[in-house]
């Protein structure tokens, strides 16, 4: 459910550029608020390395005594006791201490955050609840729209330490998908947002590229055995390539793709396309054994679905049929779908949803007069009780992502700002920041040059 500003806005205005002119307010207003709403929705969403000490072998000699002259007289044999025989000492080996690793330092700017120097193995024991964090330096007209100068990465584990990756790149690259457990991302070329370079699998350890083939365009994700899939934004095509970026498979949907999300077990894809609705695909691109969500799916004309477990889907489908009011469901592959207690929205005030500890939690946007652009009810975070209504939650925050037990998203400053990228723990209470942001933590102070965050949850 992670997806940068640019393709957010892209994706918005491209489904909206279906619904009834007669229903459109005023093009300059929603315009305004467009941008305003969506630039809260920035950016969201193998070797591991084993280390060996060498072993120090000790070699122990044995002392040897020598014989008595054969020439010399003997005395006669006489008959004694005979004597206990007395162990050999054994030699102790000394152990081999093992070496110290000199972690790099951390780099400092006031772009960046503080941070510890990541221990090797740290993404080998990454799992749910983990986040990988790139933020990048843009220097441009100040609005984060020039080229990337240089990228540096984070992780940052499920209590909030945030470990700087030894790997920063001036390559123009745009985080898109991580494998937990292993250092493994793809990424767009280009920058953030920008899908017109091409493709890219990263080693974040090794600090290495593997470009996929030249006209391999769109959105990539990593499927659990690290095989790359793209959805192509321009004409529905969806495929797969190998570990060395060789092709394996394609499937042609028609449309160019709105949306597409993996499901937690990296198995199973959803895609959007603007003609065709949604697609369930398993790893192979064959259609999902889902007979009773598809139909459904296709019924209700759904047009956006993102996965909100490996089994449930979280869909927005219009009213009657009609672009224009939407109403969200609880789809699962396997059972009856619920409507969510949100109520219908304008499509401009799209609902997000998310499970994190097996609960459902729901952010919906404030809503907006959009005749005179102000704001008529606040912005609000739920969860959906076991009876089936909505209790408001504290703190409220921007919702876009979740990953184990954490919600993730941004501080509500008022009046459409947002600050701090944070993670609240749903069962703790515990609340800590991911990334600093806003307008203090993302511009240098007299310069042009700002700082760009993206962020990928384990799942």
């Amino acid at each position: 459910m992670s997806r940068h500003l640019r393709d957010v806005l892209t994706a918005f205005t491209e489904e909206e550029g279906h619904a009834s002119a007669s229903t459109a307010p005023e093009p300059s207003l929603e315009a305004r608020f467009l941008g305003r709403r969506i630039a809260r929705r920035r950016a969201v969403r193998t070797g591991a390395v084993s280390l060996t000490s060498a072993a120090a072998v000790v070699g122990v000699a044995a002392g040897v005594n020598a014989l008595a002259d054969r020439d010399e007289p003997q005395p006669p044999a006489t008959t004694s006791p005979s004597p206990s025989a007395t162990p050999t000492p054994t030699a102790t080996t000394t152990p081999t201490p093992t070496p110290e690793v000199t972690l790099p330092p951390v780099t400092v700017h006031p772009l960046l955050p503080d941070a510890q120097p990541m221990p090797p193995g740290t993404f080998a024991r990454t799992e749910a609840g983990w986040v990988l964090v790139q933020r990048s330096l843009v220097t441009g007209n100040g609005e984060g729209d020039g080229p990337i100068e240089r990228s540096y990465f984070y992780l940052v584990d499920p209590t909030g330490t945030r470990y700087e990756v030894p790997f920063n790149t001036d390559r123009s690259v745009g985080l898109v998908d991580w494998l937990p457990g292993t250092s493994t991302a793809v990424v767009q070329l280009g920058g953030l947002g920008d899908w017109s370079g091409g493709v890219s699998v990263m080693d974040l350890e090794a600090g290495t590229f593997r470009d996929l083939p030249d006209g391999v365009y769109g959105s990539p994700r990593l499927m659990n055995d690290g095989t790359v899939i793209v959805a192509s934004w321009y004409d529905g095509a969806v495929a797969t390539y190998d570990a060395d970026g060789a092709p394996m498979a394609s499937v042609q949907l028609g449309g160019f793709v709105t949306q597409d999300d993996l499901d937690p077990s990296r198995t199973r894809l959803a895609v959007t396309t603007q003609d065709g609705g949604v697609h369930l695909l398993s790893t192979d691109l064959e259609p999902l054994d889902a007979p009773g969500a598809t139909a459904f799916l296709d019924d209700q004309s759904c047009e956006a679905a993102t996965w909100l477990d490996e089994d449930t889907l979280f869909a927005r489908c219009p009213v009657g049929g009609q672009t224009g009011e939407f109403e969200y469901w609880a789809v699962p592959l396997d059972g009856a779908p619920e409507t969510l207690p949100v109520g219908t929205t304008p499509a401009w005030r799209t609902v997000t949803a998310v499970r994190a500890g097996g609960r459902t939690y729901v952010y919906q946007p404030a809503d907006i007069d959009m005749d005179t652009g102000q704001e008529v009810t606040p912005s609000q975070q739920s969860v959906i009780s076991a009876d089936g209504t909505l209790v408001p939650v504290e703190p409220a925050l921007g919702v876009f992502a979740s990953t184990g037990t954490l919600l993730l998203g941004s501080v509500e400053l008022g009046g459409e700002r947002f600050g701090d990228y944070v993670a609240w723990d749903t069962e703790t209470g515990a609340l800590f920041v991911v990334m600093p942001s806003g307008a203090e933590a993302d511009q240098s102070p007299g310069t042009n040059q700002v700082a760009v965050t993206s962020l990928v949850a384990a799942h």
